[in-house]
């Protein structure tokens, strides 16, 4: 324990005043040296809570520091039970989790759906796994939702007609035919459309219409070398990846 820390701990435990106490709480909590003290002691808990802009402190603080697990893990993916059993339904944990643009993984769907609405709020990157069309949650009460992963789901040409309109990132899985690629979010920047093998070169048009796109995915779908060469000079600005 510094000298920092020990004066601190020692002109709290022997304050009689509770404001003179609340301050030293939050001369504390901001220099970032509390935050043990705080975790180890129940009662420091119970009275820092107390006190709202502290408790803003503290979690700020407190959240950081325990991000750096995230930080120094290679996954994309975060499970949704790994997340909120750890840090419970925290939106500051959210955004926090939102920079190092790593997914939200829910492996049932009832997960997202009982969100707390000020979580609904913020999350940006979802993934999914084991759905169908119609097990599709309203995603109109994710206002901020950006990015999904898909992929392990049995979405079809129906469900990608109920994306949000603001989606920019997408991975899907192998289920869309030519007759769905007309209908993603046409804010789209990034699209993943690998192992769609009834993707064929009669599809390719349609990537015309997505004026934001910067980069296509057509490994393992059944268009031609032809079609791909053709389609890199009609969209210069796209970078696109196939099996040619």
């Amino acid at each position: 324990m510094d000298d920092r820390l020990r004066d601190l701990e020692r002109r709290w435990r022997t304050t009689n005043d509770e404001q003179d106490a609340a301050a030293l709480l939050r001369e504390g909590v901001r220099a970032g040296v509390l935050s043990h003290v705080i975790a180890d002691n129940r009662g420091l808990i119970e009275f820092t809570l107390a006190f709202p802009d502290i408790r803003a402190e503290y979690l700020k603080n407190q959240l950081q520091t325990q991000f750096q697990d995230f930080l120094n893990d290679p996954r994309k993916f975060i499970s949704y039970d790994e997340v909120f059993r750890k840090f419970g339904t925290n939106p500051d944990f959210l955004l926090l989790l939102e920079q190092e643009e790593k997914f939200i993984q829910f492996d049932l769907i009832e997960e997202m759906q009982e969100l707390p609405q000020a979580n609904k709020k913020v999350i940006k990157s979802v993934r999914i796994r084991m759905i169908r069309d119609q097990q599709l949650p309203d995603l109109s009460q994710f206002p901020s939702l950006s990015r999904m992963d898909l992929t392990d789901t049995g979405l079809t040409d129906d469900g990608i007609k109920n994306l949000p309109a603001q989606l920019k990132v997408l991975n899907v899985g192998f289920r869309i035919t030519n007759a769905g690629l007309a209908d993603f979010p046409k804010a789209i920047e990034q699209l993943r459309l690998g192992n769609n093998q009834r993707i064929t070169d009669e599809g390719l048009e349609f990537f015309k219409m997505y004026k934001s796109l910067k980069f296509l995915d057509l490994q393992l779908t059944d268009v031609s070398r032809e079609g791909v060469l053709r389609l890199r000079r009609e969209l210069p600005g796209v970078k696109i990846v196939s099996s040619f």
